[in-house]
């Protein structure tokens, strides 16, 4: 009985989790400041686990194979299309393979090993829930003006912690605002420095013995800021992926 009960339990998940997971990727197009990549991970992740754990405890196929239809074809709910249809029906046929290399697995073990099994239809539910997952996401927008829901990743917060630690200078200038040229030029300075002093301790010199302070080294680059300037634009210009002028 407690068998049977069980069973039921991890179909009705597979159509929660499923529903679950169509709504957190109609939410992510749909909904304003929502989680386009977190939510449905998450909500996708525990959807493939009650379909690999169903594939192993759920034996009769009977049962198993409504509860997967509709938990995999609850995505029409949100986004209705013939061609969406069509690749829910292509991307379920992995599914069919992926449960009976699964059972077909578990029946030959000897001793029952749940993560050998599932690892024998791993590709196949990854390649299904990667169509559908896909297919909503296109046909759901196809017809709106939505286009800011690719995840973001903020680096920002980390380069400005990490360019004053290799730039000194630019802590103390923190507050202020530089402009491109300034922020290329002040690297520059940066760059003048290091190398001097690099070269001297390499050679066990100073500056007296090779005639070259660090201030005329200073004027070296200031007299060629033009060269400089073009060439540090062009190289943060195909950082950027825009023109920068300064």
């Amino acid at each position: 009985m407690k068998t049977k009960i069980t069973k039921y339990i991890i179909v009705g998940l597979i159509v929660i989790f499923g529903t679950a997971s169509w709504l957190s990727v109609e939410r992510a197009i749909n909904v304003e400041n929502s989680s386009t990549w977190l939510v449905p991970a998450i909500w996708f992740s525990l959807f493939y686990i009650v379909l690999a754990l169903g594939t192993i405890v759920v034996k009769d196929k009977i049962i198993l194979f409504p509860f997967l239809a509709v938990g995999f074809f609850s995505s029409l709910i949100f986004t209705f299309s013939f061609w969406h249809i069509a690749l829910l029906v292509f991307s379920f046929l992995f599914v069919f393979l992926a449960v009976e290399r699964i059972a077909k697995d578990t029946k030959l073990n000897i001793k029952l090993d749940i993560a050998k099994s599932v690892r024998t239809g791993k590709t196949m539910l990854i390649l299904a829930l990667s169509i559908a997952i896909t297919s909503q996401y296109y046909f759901e927008l196809k017809n709106t003006d939505k286009i800011n829901i690719i995840p973001k990743f903020e680096t920002s917060d980390a380069v400005s912690q990490i360019l004053p630690m290799m730039y000194p200078d630019l802590k103390e200038d923190e507050k202020s605002d530089l402009t491109v040229d300034e922020f290329i030029l002040q690297i520059s300075k940066q760059g003048a420095d290091g190398m001097l002093g690099n070269i001297l301790e390499s050679q066990g010199l100073n500056e007296k013995n090779i005639g070259v302070s660090q201030d005329q080294m200073k004027k070296i680059i200031e007299s060629d800021q033009d060269m400089i300037l073009k060439e540090g634009r062009e190289n943060f210009s195909q950082i950027a992926g825009i023109h920068l002028t300064g």
